[in-house]
This record gives structure tokens, sequence and C-alpha cells, in this order.
């Protein structure tokens, strides 16, 4: 259910719990029906998550993700050019 994944994954990242807002971001990256919250922003909440992590080469992956999703994301756009930087 997409509006449930998007509310749980916000929820989960306002409390700072990223394994279950990472599950429910990775559940709405794969929905086929439409979402509040965009695919985009998924992929770059989990690469923001995978940055925190510490496994860059993750969040280059899914940031560069996000922009193929939506290439007008200007987040996703700063963080990749920060990691690649």
């Amino acid at each position: 259910n997409g509006p449930i994944a998007a509310e749980l994954a916000e929820v989960a990242l306002a409390l700072g719990q990223l394994e279950p807002a990472g599950r429910a971001l990775r559940a709405i990256t794969m929905l086929r029906t439409p979402c509040p919250m965009p695919k985009a922003v998924a992929y770059c909440h989990l690469g923001t998550i995978a940055h925190a992590q510490g496994d860059e080469k993750r969040a280059v992956l899914l940031l560069k993700r996000a922009l193929d999703e939506d290439p007008t994301l200007d987040v996703a756009r700063e963080l990749l050019g920060q990691l690649a930087g």
C-alpha cells in the first residue's frame, strides 16, 4: 500500500529509525501503482541512508537512480556532487 509505506518511511526517518525506513522506501520503489512519495524521492532517501551508514558506492548508485527517475531533484544532485567531489 503506497500511502502507508510513504507514511511509515516519513515517520521512521523523522525518528532516525533507518532500518524500517529503508524497508518502506524499498517497497515504494517497487510499487506499480501511484504513491504519495515519488520513486525518485524514495531513492534519494535510500541514498542518504546508505551515505549515513558509510556505504558510499551504494549511496552513489541510489542517488543516480533518483536522478534517472527525476532529473530535477536537486537534493540528490547536491549529495551526489558532494560524494563525487
